[in-house]
């Protein structure tokens, strides 16, 4: 993958950069922690189109730890992802997705 668009992904793990006012923080997510954190994940084609698909949900992940004193690089863990409202298409026990559910649950 080309370094200049902004994200790198070899062997399972996935280097992308974040704007933070005038410079940029390098981040790092694994496949590993994606498959940790999301059961859904599980069969994702590849962390990048992962990346591409959430970039607002993983930059504002790693634009909050680095707010928080975060060291940099900053890491993507398991409890970053599942703090999140990532709706990878995974189904509740009712068989809708998570979406479905919030909706349905406003409806009544």
């Amino acid at each position: 993958m080309d370094v200049s668009s902004g994200f790198q992904e070899c062997k399972g793990l996935l280097r992308f950069r974040v704007p933070i006012g005038d410079g940029v923080v390098e981040a790092f997510l694994s496949q590993t922690t994606c498959e940790a954190g999301l059961r859904q994940a599980a069969g994702m084609q590849s962390l990048a189109a992962f990346y591409l698909q959430y970039r607002p949900v993983l930059d504002g992940i790693v634009l909050a730890k680095v707010g928080a004193g975060a060291r940099r690089p900053v890491v993507v863990m398991v409890r970053d992802l599942q703090s999140q409202p990532l709706d990878l298409g995974a189904r509740t026990r009712t068989g809708l997705t998570p979406s479905d559910e919030r909706h349905r649950s406003h409806e009544r």
